[in-house]
């Protein structure tokens, strides 16, 4: 279950796989970004486990300064070979 923190749901995720793709640039763009990252996990022949839902991590704070020069990841979880 969920636990809150200062107002904020939390919940945990179960150990697995991920393919993980790394964007740098434009946060608009990232729905281009998952598109590609499903192109390239379904030419690697990797499933997308839909147990677990995908999530992305910004990896600093937005700041106007940088302009469009921040970087994402996207962590998608992969379905384990039977």
């Amino acid at each position: 279950g969920a636990a809150e923190v200062e107002g904020m749901a939390v919940a945990g995720l179960p150990a697995h796989r991920a393919f993980v793709a790394c964007l740098q640039g434009s946060r608009a763009q990232l729905e281009v970004g998952w598109y590609l990252a499903m192109r390239r996990m379904r030419a690697a022949d990797l499933e997308p486990d839909l147990r677990i839902t995908p999530f992305e991590r910004y990896l600093e704070d937005p700041d106007p300064a940088r302009g469009d020069d921040n970087r994402t990841e996207l962590h998608i979880p992969v379905r384990q070979a039977t």
